[in-house]
């Protein structure tokens, strides 16, 4: 069947456009564009229906039909439909009653295919992305409606669809839910720590990043988290927090533990600087008794010898025990021994004290009296008396006062 104006109705075959019968459904005429659309030729395409070419399924057919019968036209379906390389594109189709040569046919446009077909390609794409990072991702994606009913979630949080948000947590929680779902009808997003209740009644310890979805105007439509189970980080948290209390009451016990033997050891000090105390009182003491029995039980006696009759040598040795035991009674010996002086450098102190030449020390001592000399060198050193003209005799009796 030949069409008049065919170029001009299908406006220089821009678009895929195809005439058909009203029943049944055949082809009477397509433009060059769909049968480049399809790879067919108008000789194989004429006289036969979309399913028969393979353009359409029976079940898409149905469809279109069904749109048809609404309101005696299509408007605007969308359908997938192969192009000739058997690639599956998104067609937007649009169709209308015509009356040609008194037989009632349909006009069936179909537009955007290949904007369609890009888009279509690139919604795919972009879904499989979607679905393959919503899936695998090791997060909970949660979504629930204005009411706070679940509307979506992922593999993750599954067996969560149709309920509502309170339904997962105590009543503890559920105030605290109250007063964030505030915030996110206010418009807030915000990432926050809350803990759910698992099938078993377990705790989920999680971290919410949350976002309240709004729509153009402005309403509040519901909210979107990522839910990120912190379980495990929580038990280490509270394992460290046990183990932290325990050093702290330890650290605490020993502490009392120590103030009470740091007062113990005052109290022993204490105890200790009284007794030294003591000590050092009787050592005074028991010295001044030692003082006075030599000076009241030895020294009249052996004033009494000294009026007898003795050889030069027993009198001289006599005077000497006499000197050395004055020398006991007095300061001279203690105050001496914190210069650190030899014994034998002692005895010589106490002969030059006494004032004994250096010949007669050395008779005394039975050494010679370079050796004497040696001694009273080491003796000013020894007192702090090298380089100066203090007479070594006078500050020896200085130390006894």
């Amino acid at each position: 069947m030949i069409i008049k104006n065919e170029k001009k109705m299908f406006i220089h075959g821009m678009i895929p456009i195809g005439v058909t019968t009203l029943e049944g459904g055949c082809f009477l005429s397509v433009c060059e564009a769909w049968l480049d659309f399809t790879g067919g030729t108008r000789t194989e395409v004429i006289g036969r229906s979309w399913v028969d070419t393979g353009f359409v399924t029976k079940n898409q057919y149905d469809v279109f039909l069904a749109e048809l019968a609404k309101k005696n036209q299509v408007e605007n379906l969308e359908m997938t439909v192969r192009d000739k390389n058997g690639s599956v594109v998104l067609g937007l189709f649009n169709a209308a009653v015509l009356t040609l040569a008194d037989r009632k046919c349909l006009w069936t446009v179909m537009t955007g295919t290949m904007e369609r077909r890009e888009a279509y390609g690139a919604l795919l794409k972009s879904e499989q992305k979607y679905r393959l990072l919503v899936e695998n991702i090791n997060e909970g994606i949660w979504q629930i409606d204005k009411d706070a009913f679940t509307t979506f979630v992922n593999q993750y949080m599954a067996e969560m669809l149709g309920r509502h948000l309170f339904a997962f947590m105590d009543g503890e929680n559920i105030a605290a839910a109250r007063s964030n779902l505030a915030r996110r009808q206010a418009g807030i997003k915000e990432r926050l720590d809350f803990v759910f209740l698992r099938k078993d009644g377990s705790p989920l310890y999680t971290s919410l990043m949350t976002t309240p979805i709004i729509d153009k105007e402005g309403n509040y439509l519901g909210a979107i988290a990522g839910v990120q189970d912190i379980t495990g980080r929580i038990s280490v948290e509270e394992e460290l927090n046990k183990h932290r209390l325990y050093l702290e009451e330890m650290i605490r016990e020993r502490t009392v533990e120590l103030e009470s033997k740091n007062v113990t050891l005052q109290e022993l000090n204490t105890t200790l600087k009284v007794l030294l105390a003591q000590r050092d009182e009787d050592k005074r003491d028991l010295e001044e008794r030692f003082i006075l029995n030599v000076r009241n039980l030895v020294l009249p006696y052996v004033e009494q010898m000294k009026k007898g009759k003795l050889e030069v040598e027993q009198k001289s040795y006599l005077e000497i025990i006499e000197t050395h035991l004055k020398e006991i009674a007095t300061p001279l010996l203690k105050n001496i021994r914190r210069f650190n002086l030899t014994p034998r450098e002692m005895r010589v102190a106490s002969l030059i004290k006494s004032g004994r030449t250096t010949k007669e020390i050395a008779k005394v001592m039975g050494s010679a009296p370079g050796s004497i000399d040696v001694h009273r060198k080491n003796i000013r050193k020894k007192l702090g008396l090298n380089n100066k003209k203090a007479n070594l005799l006078s500050y020896l009796e200085s130390l006894d006062q």
